[in-house]
């Protein structure tokens, strides 16, 4: 039987959509890596609800698995495999551990992309993790403060009147305060409590029964000498030897109030004990250091390295540091005291 050249064409649409289907068919299967695992159904494995204490290996034996006691949280690909478990449902549970993922309690494990009920049902007795109570919430750390320190603007947030922060004020000027006192007990004080801090002062913290503070050698003072000085403790006596240090010596007593932390009044207060002992400071050839090299000191930021860097490739050599003084992004003060830590040399 012959067929027309319509039938024919007709015979050749059917079989082509029929051809399609089947390639639809089998590629969303192909494109789909992490489907859920249908080796695992309802009908294959049934829930079990061990006694406390057991792990149900019979049933994981006979879903062709070889479970034992693991963390979901400290687990690799390859260790999941071997369990059994599908190597779709093991590469998403890796892949998601590797992006920072956490499980926080064992039923977690049920959100992997692919896992079903029944297989997570037989996971469960198997899953041991270590349940840390969730942290509450700690209380804010009260704020101490030096009553021979404190300005009017931080006893204003505390509350304190004009009247009060006047009378502490005159106070000061007279004695010493012993100790340092918590913001919230400060947001408490009346004038009674002004008075009655001012007998404790007078009778025991009186400043004319303080000795004076020792001359320090700002360039040759350790730690342990700068922490004599009143208002620098053991954290203030570490940044100043730490910046000495980065600047390569001091050369000027005003540098000590660059010091992080180290505030107008309280530099004013310790000015007067301070001694510039001399001590060449480590200078930086500047015909030989690097962008990166000059960005080293304090004092240089990537603008003035480059700068300085360009100045010498245009100049050949540096014969002088005077050179230098009219670059762009350096200003009048700062190259006042930058240039004391150059060299051409």
């Amino acid at each position: 039987m012959t067929l027309s050249r319509g039938e024919q064409r007709g015979l050749i649409v059917l079989l082509l959509l029929l051809l399609m289907l089947i390639l639809l068919r089998f590629g969303l299967s192909y494109f789909d890596p992490v489907g859920r695992d249908e080796s695992f159904g309802q009908d294959d494995i049934v829930p079990l609800k061990p006694e406390s204490g057991e792990i149900p290996a019979a049933s994981a034996k006979a879903a062709g698995m070889n479970l034992s006691v693991f963390d979901p949280n400290d687990i690799g690909y390859d260790q999941l495999v071997a369990f059994g478990i599908p190597a779709r449902i093991s590469h998403n549970w890796s892949a998601y551990l590797k992006a920072g993922g956490h499980f926080r309690s064992p039923q977690d494990v049920g959100k992997i992309y692919g896992m079903n009920d029944s297989l997570l049902q037989l996971l469960l007795p198997y899953i041991k993790m270590d349940l840390k109570p969730e942290s509450k919430p700690q209380p804010p750390k009260p704020h101490y403060f030096d009553l021979n320190k404190v300005d009017s603007d931080q006893l204003i947030t505390l509350g304190w009147d004009s009247c009060m922060i006047a009378e502490l004020m005159t106070m000061r000027e007279e004695l010493w305060f012993p100790g340092w006192y918590a913001d919230t007990r400060l947001a408490c004080w009346t004038y009674d409590s002004l008075d009655f801090i001012r007998l404790s002062a007078r009778q025991r913290y009186s400043r004319d029964d303080i000795d004076s503070p020792p001359l320090i050698c700002i360039n040759s003072a350790d730690e342990t000498q700068w922490m004599e000085l009143p208002g620098i403790g053991e954290t203030y006596s570490r940044r100043i030897v730490a910046y000495r240090n980065l600047l390569g010596g001091f050369v000027s007593v005003n540098q000590i109030a660059e010091v992080y932390g180290i505030s107008e009044d309280n530099f004013n207060r310790i000015k007067q004990y301070l001694v510039l002992d001399t001590v060449v400071p480590r200078r930086i050839n500047v015909n030989k250091a690097t962008v990166a090299g000059l960005r080293r000191h304090p004092y240089i930021d990537f603008f003035i390295a480059s700068e300085i860097v360009e100045r010498r490739k245009a100049l050949k050599h540096i014969n002088n540091i005077a050179q230098l003084d009219s670059l762009e992004n350096i200003d009048s003060a700062k190259w006042e005291l930058l240039k004391y830590y150059l060299c051409t040399e």
